[in-house]
């Protein structure tokens, strides 16, 4: 009995190690280097200016394929939009209240998801809704500066913030796409046909016009801690906080 299960798994052995092999063996798949650290946008970053902006890689047993260049990008989010459309869905937005309603939490491009991108698209971002809704975002713009004004000089507790992929940290310090990218440079936007997050301009300037912001314990903007640590999303190593004093007249 022995000899025979030896024999057995001596057989099967070649043919397991033969399945593996052939398995590896996909066609027509970008190359896949390794990647190590913590900071893996900074580290595909890099891999892409050696490989190409468009690499392959295996995350485990999930393969993943990131585009690093405006084109990649295109040809992923655009060109072959439908194609590319199933996506995969982490564990914890597995449940029905994210997979039945969600946009961005839906693994198909089935006809729910095709609804509720039509009434997404039709009720939200058509220019009639949001200049039906511009009355109520400048309202709270107003209730956020009154309500930071009515909290100035007392003690708040800031929470834990937490906020799919195309590396916009690789193209945003490409500098074949922009000149001097690390550098603080607003002057690059001015002649720009682009919109670069011009929603959020009531809000900043709201806080702007109402509020001096320092930094606490009299550090200069200087000290910051500039690191950034990788989670669910990109964030700050050690979150920002500002006090906010309020402007005289």
């Amino acid at each position: 009995m022995g000899s025979s299960l030896l024999l057995f798994l001596v057989l099967l052995f070649p043919v397991l190690l033969s399945l593996f092999w052939r398995s590896r063996k996909q066609t027509n798949l970008p190359r896949d280097p390794a990647v190590t650290g913590q900071r893996l946008h900074a580290s595909l970053a890099a891999i892409a200016e050696d490989y190409g902006p468009l690499i392959y890689l295996r995350l485990g047993a999930r393969e993943l394929v990131v585009a690093s260049s405006p084109s990649a990008a295109a040809q992923v989010l655009k060109t072959n939009d439908r194609v590319l459309c199933a996506r995969y869905v982490p564990a914890a937005y597995r449940v029905p209240i994210y997979a039945d309603h969600s946009l961005i939490w839906h693994a198909r491009c089935d006809d729910n998801w095709r609804s509720l991108r039509t009434i997404f698209r039709a009720d939200l971002l058509s220019s009639p809704s949001l200049a039906r809704h511009a009355p109520a975002r400048e309202r709270k713009a107003g209730e956020m500066a009154r309500f930071l004004l009515s909290r100035a000089g007392k003690e708040v507790k800031i929470g834990k913030n937490c906020t799919v992929m195309v590396n916009a940290w690789a193209i945003g310090r490409n500098p074949e796409i922009w000149k001097d990218p690390l550098s603080f440079s607003p002057e690059r936007f001015l002649n720009c046909s682009v919109d670069y997050k011009d929603r959020f301009r009531l809000v900043v300037a709201t806080m702007v016009h109402n509020f001096d912001w320092l930094l606490p314990g009299g550090k200069q903007p200087s000290e910051l801690n500039m690191d950034e640590k990788l989670g669910l999303v990109l964030e700050r190593k050690q979150p920002l906080v500002l006090i906010p004093k309020p402007l005289v007249g």
